[in-house]
């Protein structure tokens, strides 16, 4: 199937959009030389073999909401909410490589002293699906256990995804509490991204639950 952008009108489908949409329709297209792509609100033409459809005042957010995927995973475990928080969060560069070594070797802080805008590095093991992470902290509310982190280096950055963050969020349950992670990235065109996000999963789930044992052998710890 063919596709052709009239000469007449400027088109608000940024290149990258367009090579996602011929890559999923496989529509060919094809636009007048002196057409302008570009990054705003405007207007474009789209037909082929049986239709036209006119698009109008498109919404830049809608198609970057076409690459944008999220994977979540909710984590049980027996440590009150708040004393998980510190552990796995607030203080995670420094107990990370003693308990879970065997997938982050070395962790520490790059800049900030842990506020909102610190960044801090974790450097994982071989056989993961990245070699470290550099995230950048985006907002920290320690009375609700909530934290976001956004991908600054590594970690695909680049390579297999363009941007990618983290939501954190532990709730509280009889007994224990919950570690809530929604992660969401956009990948690459192009890119198929879900074997290593499964990866990342798996590992994620991994450390917590080392995290619960170590908080569970040592009561007095992150109180």
């Amino acid at each position: 199937m063919s596709s052709s952008c009239s000469g007449g009108v400027e088109a608000a489908i940024p290149i990258r959009f367009l090579a996602l949409l011929r890559q999923q329709s496989g529509i060919v297209m094809t636009c007048h030389p002196r057409m302008h792509l570009k990054e705003n609100l405007s207007s474009t033409v789209i037909s082929n073999q049986h239709n036209q459809h006119l698009i109008s005042t498109l919404d830049l957010n809608f198609y970057q909401g076409i690459m944008s995927s999220t994977w979540t995973t909710d984590i049980e475990t027996a440590v009150p909410a708040p004393r998980l928080f510190k552990a796995a969060m607030i203080d995670w560069h420094n107990l990370a490589p003693k308990i879970a070594s065997d997938k982050i070797v070395s962790a520490a802080p790059v800049e900030g002293d842990g506020s909102v805008g610190s960044t801090r590095q974790f450097n994982f093991a071989p056989g993961l699906p990245f070699s470290f992470v550099k995230e950048r902290l985006d907002f920290l509310d320690v009375e609700k256990c909530e934290a976001k982190s956004t991908l600054v280096e590594g970690g695909g950055l680049g390579v297999s995804v363009e941007s990618a963050s983290t939501h954190i969020k532990i709730e509280p349950k009889a007994g224990g509490s919950v570690f809530k992670v929604t992660g969401s990235y956009k990948p690459l065109p192009g890119v198929d991204v879900t074997e290593e996000t499964e990866k990342a999963k798996a590992a994620f789930g991994g450390v917590i639950k080392g995290c619960e044992a170590y908080l569970v052998a040592n009561p007095g710890a992150y109180n």
